[in-house]
């Protein structure tokens, strides 16, 4: 039983090496996402005074109806797709900031077991099948949460 704990400790650990790797990696995709929000906003923004502008120039008798409103659709559709612009740039922020995984806090620490502690059995076993074999099934706590390292 030791033996299947401390496997799944030397696991976490080199799982944990990758993920450091790739969350250097993620945070520099964070910091252009964020680059791209404020982007957004300023087209956000843009955008609104275009609109306030357009609106003067009709009203000063600048622009001519039917020109009015072709921009104004222009400029409503733009503004219209940046809300799902934004939504989509911070379901990607949000993703890569959930990609850590419990597994490694817990199985990180079990790396030089040598005695398996009631604590430890009741924290990592789920359960323990004994077959009238002989044979042993040990069902580990937390293995689900195991990560899921995509390159």
């Amino acid at each position: 039983m030791t033996e299947a704990i401390r496997m799944q400790a030397r696991c976490a650990v080199e799982a944990e090496r990758i993920i450091e790797a790739r969350r250097k990696q993620d945070e520099l995709h964070i910091r252009s996402l964020q680059v791209e929000l404020q982007n957004l906003q300023r087209l956000q923004e843009q955008f609104t005074e275009q609109d306030r502008r357009l609106y003067e120039d009709f009203v000063d008798g600048k622009l001519k109806r039917e020109a009015y409103f072709t921009k104004k659709t222009a400029l409503r559709q733009c503004l219209e797709e940046i809300p799902v612009k934004v939504q989509s740039v911070n379901q990607c922020i949000s993703t890569l900031k959930s990609g850590y995984s419990g597994f490694i806090d817990i199985y990180s620490k079990y790396t030089e077991l040598d005695k398996l502690t009631d604590e430890i059995a009741a924290d990592l076993l789920d359960r323990v099948t004994i077959w009238p074999d002989g044979r042993l099934d040990i069902s580990l706590n937390y293995l689900d949460e195991y990560p899921n390292i995509q390159f």
